[in-house]
């Protein structure tokens, strides 16, 4: 059951039809903040919700652009998840060929037809030599100086990243602002044409949660034709032309995606407009928890986050001076993206030292162009895991870097797990009283420390059970079947602080000093 305070369909009024268990969805509905209708009004509702698509509703509520047509399985996945699923996977096919639209889709391929003949990046080359709007000179010119602008979608190949560096470029070169990441001040959003669908919610939640549908998303084309005439666009003549994947490549697309379930099977822009620098030892001890770099490297770009590099921090200090210059005309605080610094295999101060030798992270410190966080590869896991950018401070033992490496478990013998394959599974680690990112961050860390994690109790295969602090209470331990039956068992009742004893010292240590 959502929280109180939880409203993620605050703004939505739905209305129902073809639907059985009405009372349940509309009770849905209230506990999400949105509100329901009985009768259908074209006027004041937002969604209309039916389970097949017919009847006079639905033909009343495809003429109206404004009213998302979904099917019930959108409000189920909104209540499950407690939050605004994005509709596009849910609506009707139908949902996109409303008659009210007809008019603006002709226009719209009118224009395509006539522009297809030259390519995007011709175009742009061209505008780009041309300089200023109305000559041959390249000084810059004001077309752009009250707009600022996002672009997204154009990190798919190399095709389009030549066009975003142009884009920017003829922005800049109309004193417009390009930012990188989400911004109240944005006013356009560029989408690059034919993007991945992945992209649509995106857009969608942008646009409603941040810039509450006062943002114009368009088309790349539309920045071409401003320069082009030397004048602003009607941006409604020309909106992002979204590629609309058919059924058999999205199965084969979600087929290809299921075989990693951590890394491919999310892609998401988790960690857009972020930076990220990886801190290791070259060649850490043999008893410290270590990572593969290459994995986390991959586990950061399918999320949206950016590998530092030379070539990047040339655009930082760009758009640095950009939004210094931006802060100054609106008299508004500059805003710096975040610069996650991965940490592991080394002490606190050895890994400060590190930064210091790190020429790129030099220099982003010295000019001050990100916010600094230093972060475990545990943070980067579990944030994947769990969809959202959680704070490092709410578990800092696990999500910062500390004063010590990580250890990996020891078995009694003082054998490291993973050197010896019969001693690899023999701790087993369940959990109970934890929830959501806690419980997420114990599982992997547990798995980097050699050890396996089961959600499930097993009289012969758990050794440990890490309760949280709650659940050890006089009241809870009865009405808690894991505990119970664990004491029952013979199985090791341990804290979390047995667990930040055992990434301290090892594991004989911290069962020496039980919590």
């Amino acid at each position: 059951m959502p929280l109180p305070q939880q409203q993620p369909l605050k703004g939505v009024i739905a209305c129902l039809t073809g639907v059985q268990n009405k009372d349940q969805y509309h009770e849905w509905i209230e506990s999400l903040g949105g509100k329901f209708t009985r009768d259908f009004h074209s006027a004041n509702n937002t969604h209309l919700i039916c389970e097949n698509p017919k009847g006079a509703k639905y033909e009343a509520a495809i003429q109206v652009p404004s009213i998302q047509v979904v099917r019930p399985r959108w409000l189920e996945e909104c209540y499950r998840q407690t939050k605004r699923v994005d509709e596009t996977e849910y609506l009707y096919p139908t949902n996109d060929k409303r008659t009210s639209s007809s008019n603006h889709k002709d226009s719209s391929k009118k224009r395509r037809s006539s522009d297809k003949v030259v390519s995007l990046a011709s175009l742009l080359d061209q505008a780009l030599l041309l300089g200023g709007t109305g000559g041959g000179d390249q000084q810059p010119t004001p077309l752009f100086s009250t707009f600022q602008f996002y672009l997204i979608g154009f990190d798919q190949d190399a095709t389009a990243n030549k066009e975003q560096a142009q884009l920017c470029r003829l922005i800049r070169r109309g004193m417009g602002t390009v930012f990188w990441e989400f911004h109240p001040n944005i006013t356009h959003v560029i989408v690059y044409d034919h993007c991945h669908d992945a992209v649509r919610e995106s857009i969608s939640k942008a646009k409603a949660e941040i810039f509450e549908n006062q943002v114009a998303v368009v088309s790349p084309w539309w920045a071409v034709k401003c320069w082009q005439h030397s004048k602003i666009q009607n941006p409604m003549q020309y909106p992002p032309q979204l590629e609309k994947r058919d059924n058999k490549r999205q199965k084969k697309h979600r087929q290809s995606s299921s075989k990693d379930n951590t890394t491919a099977a999310n892609t998401s822009k988790l960690f857009r407009g972020a930076v990220f620098a990886l801190l290791q030892v070259s060649n850490p001890p043999v008893w410290t928890v270590d990572y593969d770099t290459t994995e986390l490297e991959k586990l950061i770009r399918l999320h949206g986050g950016q590998l530092l590099s030379l070539k990047l921090v040339e655009t930082l200090k760009v758009d640095h001076a950009q939004q210094v210059e931006q802060a100054r005309r609106m008299k508004t605080t500059k805003t710096k993206r975040p610069c996650y610094v991965l940490s592991w295999g080394s002490s606190a101060l050895l890994q400060k030292q590190q930064m210091t030798l790190h020429p790129l992270l030099t220099q982003i410190q010295r000019k001050e162009l990100c916010t600094m966080v230093m972060v475990t590869p545990n943070w980067l896991q579990t944030c994947v895991a769990e969809q959202t950018l959680v704070q490092p401070e709410v578990m800092p033992q696990l999500f910062q870097p500390q004063a010590w490496p990580w250890r990996k478990l020891l078995s009694n013998n003082n054998t490291c797990i993973g050197e010896d394959k019969e001693k690899k599974s023999t701790i087993c680690i369940t959990v109970t009283g934890f929830q959501g990112h806690e419980r997420t961050a114990i599982k992997y860390a547990v798995r980097a420390m050699g050890a396996s994690f089961d959600d499930a109790l097993k009289q012969k295969s758990t050794t440990h059970l890490i309760c949280a602090a709650d659940a050890t209470q006089p009241k809870q331990q009865s009405n808690n079947p894991k505990l119970v039956r664990a004491h029952e068992w013979g199985i090791h009742v341990v804290s979390m602080d047995w667990l930040y004893h055992a990434l301290q010292h090892g594991k004989d240590n911290a069962d020496n000093n039980k919590r």
